[in-house]
């Protein structure tokens, strides 16, 4: 039996994972949708994705332990279900990696840049940020668990810092814009996916709080219920400060190809407080910084059982090279990935996340061998219409891209 914290640390894990990088793209991608759209918009992507990390917890039960999503596609779909998930989370998952340690060494550079004057150009931050958060993963769950209260709990402070700021500047005006037509809604579907993509650390959570129905049931839902709440003001502060369009704003974040940095450097330029700037730098530090633990994690998991690397040093040092060597390398060549990854990270994710489950599901209901200790809310029927969802949201973002080109 797990003790107690244990539910408390893997509702941080799931809340760590989510409130992450993809929240600094929030405000960029849904500027032109506004801020209401958006947070109707935002609480389905929720409703949904709570609810296949359910459903994934069923699955979880149904084969006795935690396990990764390609395996149990296997076992119910075949060599095809295994092959399409086994895909998509190496895709979702390098592009993740490599785009959190490019965009995490950015911001420490400017921030050493800033409080140092110094520059560098060296390889050397994005091999210091892979290896020292990477230790961890490598150590074990619970260490990435007490790492990671740590860092939410400096990242809360941080938030609370950045709202104050920010609150006195926001204009009702901006905050009321509403977009003429729904066009931004299918740019934006995707990311908002990403956004509460924590499900790739559902089996290695399970593993960690056990298979406890009730203690399972809160860590995800509460887990999704945070972020929530997290987006719901980040929204709200960054697009009732910073206008459509003006000396600083979203125009001109767009011109810079939506460029995460410089969206922080236009929302730093709203005030002159000097706070603001470690508040927003250190955030978005540690919002990558989690981010990365929580998927790391998830990936150093999916390569043991995959690999069936053994628990001793030997295997846990084989599963760690697996993570996160092809990942550093990427970002190391290929720095402007951050934007890139979570666009086509949407793809992926929508698999292993939403069709996934939701096709699994309803194949094992089927089985006359079917009594799990635990089977998410809904009937066959739910799980079609959520399966359809999944379908609808892959077919928008292929005709997105392809519009983009």
């Amino acid at each position: 039996m797990k003790k107690a914290g244990s539910l408390f640390g893997g509702t941080l894990i799931i809340a760590g994972t989510t409130i992450g990088a993809g929240l600094l793209a929030l405000p960029i991608v849904s500027a032109q949708l506004g801020f209401i759209p958006s947070i109707i918009l935002m609480m389905g992507v929720c409703a949904l994705m709570t609810y296949t990390a359910l459903v994934t917890i069923e699955i979880n039960f149904y084969f006795g332990k935690g396990i990764n999503i390609s395996n149990a596609a296997e076992q119910v779909l075949g060599k095809t279900g295994r092959g399409l998930s086994t895909f998509a989370i190496l895709l979702l998952y390098y592009a993740l990696l490599s785009a959190y340690i490019s965009m995490g060494t950015s911001t420490l550079r400017e921030i050493i840049s800033a409080s140092w004057g110094m520059q560098t150009s060296s390889i050397l931050p994005e091999i210091l940020f892979t290896v020292v958060l990477a230790a961890f993963v490598y150590a074990c769950t619970k260490a990435v668990d007490h790492l990671n209260r740590m860092l939410f709990t400096i990242k809360v402070i941080f938030f609370v810092i950045l709202i104050a700021s920010l609150l006195p500047i926001v204009s009702t005006q901006n905050l009321l814009y509403v977009s003429k037509d729904l066009t931004p809604i299918w740019a934006v579907i995707a990311l908002f996916v990403v956004s509460f993509g924590f499900h790739g650390s559902i089996p290695s959570v399970i593993d960690y709080v056990g298979l406890h129905p009730k203690r399972l049931f809160w860590t995800f839902f509460i887990g999704s219920l945070i972020p929530l709440g997290f987006y719901i003001l980040w929204e709200g502060v960054t697009l009732g400060s910073l206008p459509l369009v003006g000396e600083h704003s979203f125009e001109r974040v767009a011109m810079q190809h939506d460029d995460v940095g410089f969206f922080i450097s236009e929302l730093n330029g709203m005030t002159e407080s000097k706070i603001l700037d470690w508040a927003t730098n250190g955030f978005a530090t540690l919002a990558i910084a989690t981010s990365f633990l929580g998927v790391g994690l998830g990936l150093f998991d999916f390569f043991a059982q995959k690999g069936r690397f053994s628990n001793t040093k030997k295997g846990r040092i084989a599963s760690a090279l697996c993570t996160f060597v092809v990942p550093l390398a990427f970002a190391i060549y290929y720095p402007q990935g951050f934007m890139m990854a979570l666009t086509y990270g949407g793809l992926a994710l929508t698999i292993i996340a939403i069709i996934m489950p939701s096709l699994i599901a309803l194949r094992i209901r089927r089985r006359t061998d079917y009594n799990p200790a635990y089977k998410a809310p809904g009937g066959s029927w739910l799980l079609l219409i959520t399966f359809l969802i999944g379908c609808g949201i892959i077919i928008n973002e292929v005709v997105v891209i392809m519009m983009k080109k």
